[in-house]
């Protein structure tokens, strides 16, 4: 797989879905309380900025950013960044494999059903990314749906008329050794029921979710 022409395909379908995704609903509660378990985390260790990766509309950085946080909405897709700076909020765009262009130093890494979307053998570098991007004790979030096992599948979203995106799932083992060989400590992992998708029982399938939350070792 060709990283640039991937990832373009990736943003082009995430223009495509900007305006649906800003009249949603709101983020479930679940979600929700999983953000303020990592605000809190960040808090603990006095940490005071964020870096948001695949922030979508912005319905996590507006939240952070209503706490008092200082955080950078970064996307891959211009439509969707669009829709963060109607809130007020600092956008950048970003290809997740070009971290290494930013300068700064965060206290915190947020990133939702993002890193799903790369592809196994270019995890590693990616976390490895993440880790030198946070300052020291900073607290990494990294959550994902996942099917249980590892593999990577194309997935169509027939419901809001997408094309197929990629998805590559990890069991929970793989994503805690991934973390762990980049560097970070487990602080907590959390497992979830996740979402049901798809609109006919023959369609329909249980994703459930990760949630790792990871602190900066020093090495």
């Amino acid at each position: 797989m060709e990283n640039k022409k991937f990832q373009m395909d990736l943003a082009a379908i995430y223009n495509k879905d900007a305006a649906r995704r800003k009249k949603a609903s709101e983020r479930p509660l679940w979600k929700k309380r999983l953000r303020s378990m990592f605000a809190h985390l960040l808090r603990k260790r006095g940490k005071t900025t964020i870096l948001e990766l695949g922030a979508g509309v912005g319905w996590d950085t507006s939240w952070f950013q209503k706490q008092g946080f200082e955080v950078l909405a970064t996307d891959i897709s211009p439509a969707m960044l669009e829709k963060c700076r109607e809130q007020g909020l600092k956008t950048r765009l970003l290809d997740i494999y070009k971290l290494s262009s930013l300068s700064s130093l965060w206290g915190g890494v947020y990133t939702l059903n993002v890193l799903l979307h790369i592809p196994r053998r270019d995890l590693p570098g990616i976390v490895r990314q993440i880790y030198n991007h946070l300052e020291s004790g900073g607290v990494f979030f990294w959550g994902c749906y996942t099917r249980g096992k590892d593999e990577e599948v194309w997935l169509e979203d027939k419901i809001q008329n997408l094309p197929p995106r990629f998805f590559s799932f990890l069991s929970d083992d793989t994503l805690k050794q991934l973390a762990e060989e980049g560097g970070f400590r487990v602080i907590d992992f959390q497992k979830l029921g996740g979402d049901v998708i798809g609109r006919t029982p023959a369609e329909k399938k249980t994703f459930a979710f990760q949630g790792l939350f990871l602190e900066k070792n020093s090495l």
